[in-house]
């Protein structure tokens, strides 16, 4: 399910794809709009090849292994 994006407040700095807590609260990881898209595009590249039979290409699984350790980073 997509869901719209929340409007948080603006915040005093810029922020970058990592992990981020907001007060007490559990880390999530905030990916930016526009690593979010090349993630999403790698993505389906590797989904598209493992359907067809085929291997993702070496530099897809050094995207996704990156990802991978992106969403890792957010563990306490």
């Amino acid at each position: 399910m997509i869901e719209h994006p929340r409007n948080l407040p603006a915040q005093p700095e810029r922020v970058e794809t990592g992990p981020v807590a907001f007060g007490e609260d559990w880390p999530g990881v905030f990916v930016r709009g526009d690593e979010a898209t090349y993630y999403a595009e790698v993505l389906a590249q590797s989904i598209e090849a493992i359907r067809a039979g085929r291997e993702p290409s070496k530099m897809d699984l050094v995207v996704l292994s990156g990802l991978a350790d992106l969403l890792a980073s957010c563990r306490v």
